[in-house]
This record gives structure tokens, C-alpha cells and sequence, in this order.
């Protein structure tokens, strides 16, 4: 890869960290899990996979994903169905 290149790269992953940074200060990370569920559609899919996929920058693991999708997302789905 060239030098101009890299430095794109380098740039690109720079304001993909820091987009991600905004959003966690602005939403808090509760409420992006909570968005990305409803986005990927996991309360009609019962699937959490794709929401794990997309927040794979965000430092929030799988188990914590899923605890709550379960323990807070669905039952709120359930209740407004």
C-alpha cells in the first residue's frame, strides 16, 4: 500500500473512533444497543447477531448485548405488541 494510502486509511479509521466516541456521549451505550436491536429487527429475527456485528467498535460484548436484549429490549417489545 503507498504512503498516500495509509495516511487515508489512517484518517478514515480516525473518524470512524471518533464518531463512535460522539455517539456513546451523546445516546450512552444502553440506548445504541437498544437502537441497533430495533434497527437489525432482533425482537422479529430472535436473533442478536447482526447487532453484535455492528457494534464491534463500541467495546460492548456479545453477553452484555444479549443480557440486555433479554432482560430489558423484548420484555418492552412484549408489552407495547
Amino acid at each position: 500500500m503507498s504512503k498516500n494510502a495509509e495516511k487515508v486509511v489512517e484518517a478514515l479509521d480516525n473518524i470512524q473512533k471518533d464518531a463512535i466516541t460522539q455517539d456513546i456521549e451523546e445516546n450512552g451505550i444502553e440506548n445504541i444497543i437498544s437502537r441497533e436491536l430495533g434497527n437489525h429487527e432482533a425482537q422479529i429475527t430472535g436473533s442478536i447477531g447482526d447487532t453484535v456485528d455492528s457494534l464491534e467498535g463500541y467495546g460492548v460484548s456479545k453477553e452484555a448485548i444479549a443480557k440486555y436484549y433479554k432482560e430489558v429490549y423484548l420484555p418492552l417489545c412484549m408489552k407495547n405488541a
